[in-house]
């Protein structure tokens, strides 16, 4: 009922913000003006919605600070219910929209083909709040397409070596559990089963789950039985929720690794608390009080996020990225300007590197960043909380295979 009600309230704003923007244009030229196409309804939008209002309260406490170079922020936001079509018309109508700087694309990768077709034609300077890929990595980005988030490629990769930092000294019987899509599949059965086997680990198999599988203790019970001790999960957030809530239904002693930077994720560990459980993530937690945290705790309280707010996290930091591009591009902002001060951006004040683990830096070659910092967070019995059971890992940005044009 919380994310029927805050959608109902974001349908609302979006309806008031274009009823208001033809009354507005004569204030245009005095303010930046951001558009949003996001995906906040149908099966996706419990994933993204939060993300939606992840920044919309971040502008909101920006604007009540005094904008950006003096400046306000208008967000202009547009439900694209996870369709290209929609997504490309809502980028259409924000290019047409007289003095908007650029486009924050909170999006499955659905949408991100049809999308970034038409962003390149028309220069639009976007930033993906998702996981990054073609068109924003390395070697050859499109020159206006932005990604400060995760690397799927790097973390396929990574998540196993996590793995082995939490059993060190143990051998280890792997199992995976994915899903039947063609990304997570390939994924597990081509990257990260073989590396994990190269890094001596005995892969017992590749348990691939149908999409609208819910239930998935016979594909754990099968592990369990086959004398797996760990078991991976870097797929669609129901699986690998589904994967945790079975190893507890089996009493299960394993060590189960999964993602746990989508939203709704760490809310379930928390609810769940099995300290077989843990959790690679991009972010710190909420809970260590630092500077940004409280900041973070305050701006979901005033401005109303009705989410957990460890679901803000990912949306603020893409937020963070906007602000700071904003303001290093000054004013007047023109698009070009800012596709030009996107590719050489650093984003490295305290606040993001007590966040995201270190800063957020593009390149003309690298729309991602260079490095990704990860954690993995467990459940602690003793201290009824989620403690940190590996600290900040550092992995570099790999090069993808050059796309065909």
């Amino acid at each position: 009922m919380r994310y029927i009600q805050s959608f109902l309230i974001l349908t609302v704003a979006v309806f008031l913000t274009a009823w208001g923007s033809d009354r507005n244009q004569a204030r245009a030229a005095d303010q930046y003006i951001l558009g949003l196409s996001g995906v906040m309804s149908g099966p996706a939008g419990s994933s993204y919605l939060p993300m939606v209002e992840a920044i919309r309260v971040y502008f909101e406490k920006v604007n009540d600070q005094g904008g950006i170079n003096g400046r306000k922020v208008k967000l202009i936001i547009r439900d694209s219910a996870n369709d290209p079509l929609r997504a490309v018309a809502d980028l259409k109508s924000f290019a047409d929209t007289d003095g908007l700087n650029a486009v924050i694309f909170p999006s499955t990768s659905a949408t991100v083909g049809a999308y970034t077709k038409e962003s390149r034609r028309i220069s639009m300077p976007t930033i993906y709040v998702n996981a990054c890929y073609p068109p924003a990595t390395p070697p050859k980005p499109n020159p206006e397409f932005f990604c400060p988030g995760i690397s799927t490629l790097v973390d396929a990769f990574t998540i196993v070596d996590l793995l082995f930092e939490l059993m060190k000294g143990k051998k280890i019987t792997l199992g995976f559990v994915t899903s039947d899509v063609p990304g997570a599949r390939i994924a597990a059965q081509k990257l990260m089963a073989p590396y994990a086997a190269k890094k001596g680990a005995k892969v017992v198999g590749v348990a691939v789950a149908p999409v609208p599988m819910m239930d998935l203790v016979p594909i754990t019970r099968g592990f369990k039985d086959k004398g797996v001790n760990a078991i991976i999960s870097y797929t669609y957030t129901h699986h690998m929720l589904a994967t945790a809530e079975a190893v507890g239904k089996l009493n299960y002693d394993v060590t189960y690794l999964m993602a746990a930077n989508i939203p709704g994720a760490l809310t379930q560990m928390a609810q769940l608390k099995n300290p077989n459980i843990h959790a690679m993530d991009h972010f710190s937690l909420v809970s260590e009080d630092k500077p940004v945290h409280k900041d973070i705790v305050a701006a979901a309280k005033k401005y109303g996020y009705d989410f957990p707010v460890s679901d803000i996290r990912f949306g603020w930091r893409a937020a963070m990225v906007t602000e700071a591009a904003l303001k290093a591009c000054g004013w007047p902002c023109s698009r070009e300007k800012l596709v030009g001060v996107l590719n050489t951006l650093k984003v490295n004040d305290p606040n993001m590197v007590d966040l995201n683990g270190g800063p957020v830096t593009f390149t003309k070659t690298n729309h991602t960043s260079p490095s990704k910092a990860y954690r993995v967070y467990s459940w602690s019995t003793a201290k009824n909380a989620l403690v940190t059971s590996v600290d900040w890992f550092v992995k570099q940005e790999m090069d993808w295979a050059p796309r065909k044009k």
